[in-house]
């Protein structure tokens, strides 16, 4: 198992990916507040073979963004997604 970063030639990035066997299980952006979903994730789903997006955040709102394949959630919420 591998934690990197994607970022292209633009500056345009995500905070982590988790890769396992060589392919990408998910990526993670982190913000402060409530926002919008990134435009970083948005465009990563568009161009990437990556299955799933978070954008984890330490507010309250908890949605999913199906055409980017991704959840916008709390902090807490993400760290139930993965047995913490």
């Amino acid at each position: 198992m591998e934690l990197r970063f994607i970022r292209d030639s633009q500056g345009r990035e995500v905070d982590f990916v988790l890769v396992k066997d060589g392919k990408p299980e998910f990526a993670v952006e982190c913000k402060r507040g409530e926002q919008s979903l990134s435009d970083n994730i948005r465009y990563f789903a568009a161009r990437s073979g990556i299955p799933h997006f978070y954008q984890v955040h330490t507010g309250m709102k908890d949605y999913e963004v199906p055409a980017a394949r991704a959840r916008v959630m709390p902090v807490t919420a993400f760290a139930g997604v993965l047995g913490v």
